[in-house]
């Protein structure tokens, strides 16, 4: 299952105009894959393959989680969530481009929502979700990848509540 990480866009005029400002936002790229068992693996198991890996007995972090923190560090606070929420995320799943593509006359873009830039936003799955077989959560799983939402990228409830 390939992994990407999401962020919101940033307008141009809220950067530093001297600077090249490296945080497109949208979709990253991928930044790797985990292989998955969709009878057994969970959200909260690909949480850990994510994370860490075993090498030669011992667990060390991931390089695609260094990968999603690099990542991560650049992403900008649009919800002023607390420092310690940058590093902190949800699991989300999304249909990949490349099923998206074969599909075409099966999109369905009323269950697809946009942020005001235009963003794709992957649904974000609950901590009871991640509990749960991923057969159980979506058909086909290899039509989708895995996407890690930092907290610092989604509204909190006060912000929930405003719209």
């Amino acid at each position: 299952m390939k992994v990407r990480v999401f962020l919101h866009h940033v307008p141009q005029y809220e950067t530093h105009s001297f600077l090249v400002d490296a945080r497109k936002g949208g979709m990253s790229h991928v930044i790797g894959s985990i292989n998955v068992d969709p009878r057994k693996t969970t959200l909260a198991n690909c949480r850990n393959l994510v994370e860490v890996v075993e090498d030669r007995g011992v667990f060390k972090r991931n390089i695609l989680f260094q990968e999603a923190r690099a990542i991560m560090e650049i992403c900008s606070n649009i919800f002023n969530r607390p420092e310690e929420h940058k590093f902190v995320y949800k699991l989300g799943l999304k249909e990949s481009q490349d099923s998206k593509q074969e599909n075409d006359e099966d999109k369905d873009d009323e269950n697809e929502e946009q942020s005001e830039n235009g963003d794709y936003i992957p649904s974000i799955f609950s901590e009871e979700d991640e509990e749960v077989p991923l057969f159980e959560l979506v058909d086909e799983l290899w039509k989708y990848e895995l996407v890690l939402i930092p907290l610092s990228q989604i509204p909190t409830d006060d912000e929930n509540s405003k719209d």
